[in-house]
């Protein structure tokens, strides 16, 4: 037998965390680039939205349907928000699993 029982357990508990580690990065890695993505489209809608309509249509083009024209900004500052919250919730989680692991 090469190793003993507490080498094993050693070698094992050690792969299990690294296996864990880099699956969690993995994860981190693919909610930036949806986060990225979604923060880049929605740039660009609104870009694009602001541009090529007519001026009279500008103001209440950039809410839902059912909600009056001057909710639009707010709508988009929301959606901005939440893609911040979710960016620095990214990198608060990355910068502690750099700091422990």
């Amino acid at each position: 037998m090469k190793y003993s029982v507490d080498e094993t357990l050693k070698e094992v508990t050690k792969r299990r965390k690294t296996i864990v580690r880099d699956r969690f990065r993995k994860t981190a890695r693919a909610l930036s680039a949806v986060c990225m993505v979604l923060f880049v489209s929605v740039a660009a809608v609104i870009y694009n939205s602001a541009s090529v309509m007519p001026v009279r249509l500008r103001t209440t083009s950039m809410g839902a349907f059912l909600l009056p024209a001057g909710a639009g900004g707010y709508i988009i500052a929301a959606v901005l928000a939440f893609l911040l919250g979710v960016f620095f919730t990214v990198l608060v989680i990355k910068y502690r699993d750099s700091r422990h692991g």
